[in-house]
């Protein structure tokens, strides 16, 4: 039978018996997460299970010697990741887009430099971070309008940008990298700092049940 649960990093004795994975993190829902909380990953033996949705149902035997680590996020906890892998996103981005320019612009062919691809690839996953923040945090709307419009304003790059590689024309290219795309960058990164902070405010506005502290006492 399990004896303990490695709780986001934290040693949670196991006082009840537990034999099987599912009958765990049954356990774990139950007794140990306040209701804005959820289960988002989970590792067996240091082994991830894929679908931490799914390990509930799950049949797989655990015993005296199993080590069971559990992640358990809110969505506010996502919404703060989301930002701050924004931020640092968009500051790896801002720091290659000048010397970008520079190769674009120096650059007879019609293929262009090889860093266009990943480039594309981080502005694209950029926006899905955005999407991704909005769809978690609760923040009054007015307050969430400039990373809105920030993030608009990227698909619009985005779109242009895969023209003018089209096009070969690595000239626009290195304008556009220069002239839009590295000021909403800064914007993005300033903004998702502010965000961050907003949110960590309202947080800690918000009362911790008393009866999770205990638990963990």
């Amino acid at each position: 039978m399990l004896k303990k649960v490695i709780l986001n990093n934290r040693t949670v004795p196991v006082p009840v018996p537990i034999k099987s994975l599912g009958e765990a993190i049954a356990w774990v829902e139950e007794t140990l997460l306040r209701k804005d909380q959820m289960i988002t990953k989970v590792l067996v033996d240091k082994r991830e299970v894929d679908d931490p949705r799914a390990a509930a149902q799950a049949d797989a035997k655990l015993t005296v010697n199993s080590r069971l680590e559990i992640q358990i996020d809110s969505p506010t906890d996502l919404s703060i990741q989301s930002l701050e892998a924004l931020k640092n996103l968009a500051t790896v981005v801002e720091g290659i887009l000048k010397p970008l320019a520079v190769e674009c612009w120096g650059d007879p062919s019609s293929v262009g430099p090889r860093e266009v691809d990943s480039l594309h690839a981080d502005l694209s996953l950029i926006k899905d971070l955005v999407a991704h923040f909005l769809s978690l945090v609760e923040l009054d709307n007015g307050l969430l309008r400039t990373i809105e419009e920030a993030s608009s304003a990227l698909g619009v790059i985005l779109k242009s940008l895969e023209t003018s590689r089209q096009q070969g024309n690595w000239k626009e290219y290195a304008r556009i990298l220069l002239n839009q795309l590295e000021p909403l960058v800064g914007e993005m990164i300033m903004e998702s700092g502010n965000l961050q902070a907003m949110v960590f405010s309202a947080r800690l506005q918000q009362p911790t049940p008393v009866q999770f502290q205990r638990k963990f006492s």
